[in-house]
């Protein structure tokens, strides 16, 4: 089963962000647990909102005026 997770994976990536999550619903409701999770290894939370390839949740992104900001606690840093 870890061999169909992984090509689900990549096949999961070439689809835009909208589209990814329409397909991981649909899988929610009709694949095991365990399938779920081997997949959801794969993607970041920025990516998939249930991913757990990392360890931490995404960071908070606000644009605003063209800019791109990464809010971190009070700081703000900003990215050209």
């Amino acid at each position: 089963m870890a061999i169909v997770a992984v090509h689900a994976a990549s096949k999961m990536r070439e689809l835009d962000w909208v589209q990814r999550h329409c397909v991981w619903a649909m899988w929610c409701g009709n694949k095991p647990h365990h399938f779920l999770l081997l997949v959801a290894q794969h993607f970041a939370p920025d990516e998939l909102i249930d991913g757990l390839a990392t360890g931490r949740a995404a960071p908070e992104i606000i644009v605003m005026f063209e800019k791109l900001y990464y809010h971190k606690g009070v700081e703000i840093h900003y990215v050209d």
